[in-house]
């Protein structure tokens, strides 16, 4: 049985965590987000006897478009024994599951590749392994999932405002009251 010492630190204790919530701020770098998407590379798929290997992703913030562009290396083996290298830019919008706590980038749009030497017949093929690669790895990981065991995270996920990017930084912004 609790006694009333032991009631009243905790109610401070739960204090203190609720207090830290509402002043907790969210803000993630384009190096950390890149470590984080680096755990997911190298990225090997086999379609059409094409195998394509997505590296060395580049992580970038668009503040004016609120977007996240990521830079890949790839790597292709074509049938004939043709090899071609370059790489791949494209952004995505940043969108938050309540019921997960996680932020996911979606919509990938390719906004630039480059690839030497590939014959002309292989540029659709090799763009829709890129995208259905991209695609499915952006929809299986969040870019950042709040903590279940952490009473500051649980707290802040029940009071999310939005996502924006500002000053070189993916920010969360938090609103009291209305949801």
């Amino acid at each position: 049985m609790l006694n009333q010492r032991d009631v009243h630190a905790w109610t401070l204790t739960v204090s203190r965590q609720v207090v830290r919530a509402l002043v907790y701020r969210l803000a993630l770098s384009e190096k950390d987000l890149q470590e984080k998407l680096s755990e997911h590379f190298p990225i090997r798929k086999q379609k059409y006897l094409i195998t394509l290997t997505l590296f060395n992703p580049e992580v970038v913030l668009y503040e004016l478009r609120n977007r996240i562009g990521i830079r890949v290396g790839l790597a292709l083996n074509l049938p004939g024994g043709l090899t071609a290298q370059g790489y791949i830019e494209t952004d995505g919008e940043i969108i938050y599951i309540a019921r997960e706590g996680s932020f996911y980038l979606t919509s990938p749009d390719i906004t630039e590749l480059r690839i030497h030497p590939l014959p002309s017949t292989y540029l659709k093929p090799v763009r829709y392994m890129i995208r259905v690669a991209l695609t499915r790895l952006f929809a299986e990981t969040p870019i950042f999932k709040f903590r279940d065991n952490s009473i500051r995270h649980r707290l802040a996920r029940q009071v999310f405002k939005n996502i924006e990017i500002r000053k070189g930084k993916l920010r969360v912004n938090f609103q009291l009251g209305q949801r």
